[in-house]
């Protein structure tokens, strides 16, 4: 009778502990994906200008958030390039492969858009 009250304390005890490092382990990769898809949605909602503010903080968020990403730290690093030796960023080819493998890092890439639309940024300002 102990024996099997023993057990039954001990099995109740692991499937609790079981259950709290799942549930630890799916908030984690959860919370990592929502970070990474609020970052990506300010840095292309931010495209309409790269000089400023906005953009920049999101582009400099990239860093943290896709630390992970080799591709997009090379990518970043070929920006910072670009921009200190001529003044904007002015490589398309570049920042279009930035969004997009942004885009794709966050799982939110759209397949139906294409790459002019991902440049082209919608602005009622001008």
């Amino acid at each position: 009778m102990q024996e099997t009250i023993g057990i039954i304390l001990v099995s109740s005890l692991l499937s609790g502990l079981i259950g709290v490092f799942i549930s630890i382990i799916f908030y984690t990769r959860l919370e990592r994906k929502r970070i990474k898809v609020d970052t990506a949605k300010r840095l292309i909602g931010n495209r309409y200008f790269l000089k400023g503010d906005a953009f920049t903080i999101a582009l400099n968020e990239c860093l943290v958030v896709f630390s992970d990403n080799k591709d997009i730290i090379k990518t970043i690093n070929e920006l910072y390039k670009t921009a200190s030796t001529k003044g904007l960023l002015s490589n398309e080819d570049t920042l279009l492969n930035l969004f997009k493998l942004v885009s794709k890092d966050a799982g939110i890439y759209p397949k139906e858009i294409n790459d002019t639309a991902f440049l082209t940024a919608f602005n009622t300002k001008n």
